[in-house]
């Protein structure tokens, strides 16, 4: 029997990641690019990550990519039905693999795929941005995606919120707090005006704030009351995407599993994560919530091997258990 492998594909703002499978899931090779959203950078940005993460993740794996017999690949940028075929398009161009072997989805739908072995579910997907979506039993799927408001968007809207608490709290606005001198300090600022000065003028850059909640973690953990309450207001703020999500569909009363998934819940914080759990349960008690226990990618590779009719799945989930640890795939151990 012809060997069948399939390639993983997972593309959000802070990287692209690459997984080459064989059809029993053992994983081959990897491969890792810059992360790219083709509405902000632009496609010939977004396809050249793509096209050096599966480059280096087909190296590894000693194949070509006349082998792949199956792509799947969960891209940030696929809000619009259009995009999802400007998208195959794109990967089938830059990859030389026909569309008909190319499955794109949202970003958010492989870290579900990644994080639950159901047919159906809710993913909150925090990482450099934020998104949310649900998949009802019948198959019926929605994505927020652009109805996501600014104030929630991942990383980004917990950095500026960290950094607005920095101003308000030399404001006199709220009470002083830890993050003050440790912002100060990842900023290179001697002081608060100056701060506010780079900052009203762009001086700043969006990546450093990106940056920041980190410092907003480190400062919640040694008990500072203004950078976990951040924690919790931006915690309440993102969960009531899950409980509308479900709503949508009739789904608040349904046994089923939401995961949680991207950079932002590997904080070691307890307040965002308990927060997130309580607002969620007390809308839908029947839920159980999962931290994703693997990076999206595989859920990609995951969604590939989907598409392999002959594919053993026992087989496939014994060996990405001791493959994705190999491969520093699990997101917490």
């Amino acid at each position: 029997m012809t060997v069948k492998y399939v390639l993983g594909l997972d593309q959000g703002g802070s990287k692209t990641h690459a997984v080459v499978a064989d059809m029993e899931g053992n994983i081959l090779g990897i491969g890792c690019g810059a992360g790219a959203c083709h509405s902000v950078i632009g496609l010939e940005a977004a396809a050249a990550a793509i096209y050096d993460a599966s480059m280096q993740a087909m190296s590894a794996a000693g194949i070509t990519a006349e082998q792949i017999d199956v792509v799947g690949a969960g891209l940030t940028g696929v809000d619009w039905p259009h995009e999802t075929q400007l998208l195959r398009q794109a990967v089938s161009d830059t990859l030389s693999i026909p569309q008909e072997k190319i499955i794109v989805v949202n970003d958010c739908l492989i870290a579900l795929r990644a994080g639950t072995s159901k047919p159906s579910g809710c993913i909150l997907c925090a990482g450099s941005g934020l998104n949310c979506a649900v998949r009802h039993p019948d198959g019926r799927e929605y994505t927020f995606g652009f109805y996501i408001e600014d104030g929630c968007q991942g990383g980004s809207a917990l950095g500026m919120r960290t950094l607005q608490a920095v101003f308000d709290a030399e404001a006199g606005l709220c009470a002083e707090t830890a993050l003050t001198e440790k912002v100060l300090r990842y900023m290179a600022c001697s002081n608060v005006d100056e701060m506010l000065f780079k900052h009203v003028t762009c001086g700043l850059g969006p990546d450093r704030i990106l940056r920041l909640p980190p410092v907003l973690e480190e400062a919640a953990l040694e008990g500072d009351e203004v950078a976990k309450g951040i924690l919790r207001v931006y915690a309440r703020d993102i969960a009531r995407y899950v409980v509308v999500g479900l709503r949508r569909f009739d789904m608040l009363n349904l046994d089923m599993e939401v995961v949680l998934s991207g950079s932002i819940f590997k904080c070691r914080a307890p307040e965002l994560i308990d927060t997130v759990t309580d607002v969620i349960l007390s809308n839908a008690p029947n839920v159980t919530i999962l931290e994703s226990i693997y990076e999206p990618v595989i859920g990609a590779m995951l969604l590939a091997l989907d598409h392999i009719e002959d594919a053993d799945r026992a087989l496939i989930q014994e060996h990405i258990e001791r493959d994705a640890k190999r491969f520093h795939m699990v997101r917490k151990d």
